[in-house]
């Protein structure tokens, strides 16, 4: 009764607002400033038309970074309970809608991975669909998605309808992982080198860039990205730094690495700072422990 209820709302409200001008409200800014991790959800699949404008971007976003190309699904089941979900260890509760890929087992195609999904999660964001990512799973659940020897599946995001207030359990999730929180600036944010901070007054007009990058998600809120600003222009090298070796090793530093690029791109994007991305020789002198160069922005 209560489902059906919600669900008459829910077909309400997008017949009233639907999704492509909600997104006329919102821009991408705004999508990373309130996006936050969903882990107990309405049992519903995704209403029309928010799944329709879901599933368009959806198919336009596929080419990642140097003509990489990922095909991105959703993924609906009838029930979560049928089939449980291994390693969610019951934390999240009443999911059964899932965004994900198959890619070839590289480091590349993992960031390219969490570049390409993390556009998707904003766009669901900014259509007021609610997301979490999730790196730990069993691709079991997932017998629609055939995979060869070769490939695997990096990540998931569950997406779907939050519910309106959190569980104990899920406020007590947030506390454990520090969701709320983010590194300080200074421990982000360089010039020149590892030594020495980069002032917000020093960055300009991509200090705001910046800010949007430090809020990107990752897992266990361990933020594996480091980025270096050259003194005299406004280029920017992108390092990951191994934080966890178990995230590392499982490649979840790699696909954080792609979500903070996204962060970066988009918000240059909406605030009108043109650039691209290149593949520099950047080895650092002398070599730091833990740290491997990924990545370079240039303004244009």
């Amino acid at each position: 009764m209560l489902v059906n209820l919600i669900r008459s709302s829910l077909l309400l409200a997008n017949s009233i607002l639907p999704a492509y001008q909600i997104n006329l409200f919102m821009n991408q800014l705004e999508s990373i400033r309130n996006r936050k991790s969903s882990r107990t959800y309405l049992p519903l699949n995704i209403e029309l038309p928010q799944r329709s404008d879901l599933l368009e971007f959806i198919k336009q976003t596929k080419i990642g970074l140097f003509g990489e190309s990922i095909h991105f699904q959703l993924i609906e089941h009838e029930s979560s309970d049928l089939r449980k979900m291994k390693n969610d260890y019951g934390l999240i509760i009443n999911h059964r809608n899932y965004i994900l890929a198959k890619v070839t087992d590289s480091a590349e195609s993992r960031m390219n991975y969490g570049y390409l999904l993390e556009k998707i999660v904003l766009h669901a964001t900014a259509i007021g669909l609610d997301t979490c990512w999730m790196g730990m799973f069993d691709p079991a659940f997932f017998p629609e998605v055939k995979l060869a020897s070769t490939e695997f599946i990096p990540a998931v995001v569950i997406v779907g309808y939050a519910a309106e207030r959190r569980t104990l359990k899920e406020r007590a999730i947030r506390f454990a992982v520090g969701a709320s929180k983010r590194k300080p600036w200074d421990s982000l944010f360089f010039m020149d080198d590892f030594n020495t901070v980069l002032n917000t007054y020093q960055n300009g007009k991509y200090a705001e860039v910046l800010q949007m990058t430090r809020l990107s998600p990752s897992a266990g809120n361990t933020q594996p990205w480091r980025i270096i600003k050259e003194k005299n222009a406004d280029i920017y090298h992108f390092y990951k730094k191994i934080v966890n070796v178990n995230y590392n090793q499982r490649g979840l530093h790699d696909v954080d690495m792609g979500i903070c690029l996204s962060h970066f791109e988009l918000s240059a994007t909406c605030l009108g700072l043109e650039g691209s991305w290149m593949k520099l020789d950047m080895d650092l002198k002398p070599a730091l422990p833990d740290i491997e160069y990924k990545i370079s922005w240039l303004s244009k």
